[in-house]
């Protein structure tokens, strides 16, 4: 027979958020508007979600930039400005921080900001992957103008940092390239998808044993 369930009363403790990880790319002078950081903040390797699993605030010194349009001058460049992230929901109660830079833009270097991303052998726009269950790394190709030219050019991948997030569930995974500060600058995001493998492509590994 099956036991009767009992009432009982539980507590629901918040996850700690004073540890979190907070990962952002330097971004490009614009000269006007608001700074918008690309940000990755993680919890025991678990990206989280702006806004759901926290909020962040900006800070130039002591000066709250979060919303200051036109915040910087070019005389303030190179400016290091700091993240701080507070928890929601789960999280709520803990502040983490971090920081990210923000250049102008030497002559020659590469400005990732409006960087295409391609498939590498193709030189096409990223393909839906099949899920295996393992990451799935496409290796890509990036595309960018510099300060002194509107042409897109290969950018070496020496100057690069590419980093692939939630890459191994079906679903849309991300790529993030960054520049490496020195002949590039800034950062750029791309997207692809992970899903099941068509019929006519499984029957094949099935049978071939």
């Amino acid at each position: 027979k099956g036991r009767k369930a009992e009432n009982g009363e539980f507590t629901i403790t918040p996850a700690p958020f004073d540890k979190a990880v907070i990962s952002a790319a330097s971004i490009v002078y614009t000269g006007s508007g608001k700074l918008q950081p690309e940000l990755y903040v993680f919890s025991d390797g678990v990206l989280l979600a702006n806004k759901k699993d926290y909020t962040f605030r900006l800070y130039y010194g002591d000066d709250d930039v979060t919303s200051k349009k036109n915040p910087l001058e070019e005389k303030d460049l190179p400016a290091k400005i700091t993240v701080e992230a507070t928890g929601r929901g789960r999280f709520k109660g803990d502040k983490a921080t971090g920081s990210f830079m923000v250049y102008a833009l030497p002559g020659g270097a590469f400005d990732l900001t409006s960087a295409k991303i391609v498939d590498k052998k193709t030189g096409k726009p990223l393909k839906k992957q099949d899920y295996t269950g393992k990451e799935i790394r496409p290796s890509v190709t990036v595309l960018a103008k510099t300060k002194d030219s509107s042409e897109y050019r290969t950018v070496p991948s020496e100057n690069l940092i590419i980093s692939y997030y939630d890459n191994v569930q079906r679903g849309t995974a991300k790529i993030e390239v960054r520049g490496d500060n020195v002949k590039a600058f800034g950062c750029r995001k791309t997207g692809f998808t992970i899903g099941v493998r068509g019929i006519k492509n499984i029957l094949p590994h099935i049978f071939e044993n």
